[in-house]
């Protein structure tokens, strides 16, 4: 314990009034002191005294203490600030993938309907030239010959026969013969003339 007062570094001698700091238990005239004598009895009463320097590194530790509680908030609340500004970049995140999503989606639609479009028009395609085909060899092909047509065909390619009688077969035969001086003149007999004649009848 202490026996000089800090102030004065003057002994502490009994009966004299001093005041002893309840933190650093520090000894000090109340003469020593910079306040009236009414302040110093005043000092006197209280059951506890701290030292100029213990109030005042008391002050200094408030001080900081309130700094720091300061600055501990204000970080506080540029924390929340900041985790505002990131919840909204999230959710901001969110709607833009969000939006790309339907963006994506509706690419697929456009091209699958594309692809659609493009089966359709390669089956049109397909279907104009198998059309356009068939069409060109109904055009080339002809139509199928009728009996009659068939008959008047066969009739048109076979050479053009003058049809004879008995009654005019030997004026045509003397008219023919007189035409064409090339072809020589034959003896058939009757029979043999009745028989061409019914050959070229049936034929």
């Amino acid at each position: 314990m202490p026996t000089t007062c800090r102030s004065c570094c003057c002994s502490v001698r009994s009966g004299q009034q001093v005041l002893m700091c309840c933190v650093c238990c520090d000894l000090v005239h109340l003469r020593c002191l910079p306040v009236s004598y009414e302040e110093a009895n005043v000092l006197a009463s209280q059951s506890q005294w701290e030292c100029v320097l213990c109030l005042a590194k008391k002050s200094q530790e408030e001080e900081e203490q309130l700094i720091r509680y300061a600055r501990e908030q204000w970080m506080n609340e540029r924390l929340d600030d900041l985790v505002g500004q990131v919840m909204a970049l999230q959710q901001e995140q969110d709607n833009v993938g969000h939006y790309l999503s339907e963006c994506s989606s509706a690419l697929r639609d456009q091209s699958r309907q594309m692809d659609e479009l493009e089966k359709t028009v390669e089956d049109l395609h397909e279907l104009s030239k198998k059309n356009s085909s068939s069409c060109w060899t109904e055009d080339i092909q002809p139509d199928p010959p009728t009996p009659i047509g068939r008959r008047r065909s066969l009739d048109s390619l076979k050479p053009k026969q003058r049809k004879m009688t008995l009654h005019n077969l030997g004026t045509s035969s003397r008219t023919d013969s007189h035409k064409t001086h090339s072809m020589p003149k034959m003896s058939m007999s009757l029979g043999v003339l009745i028989s061409q004649l019914i050959i070229m009848e049936c034929s």
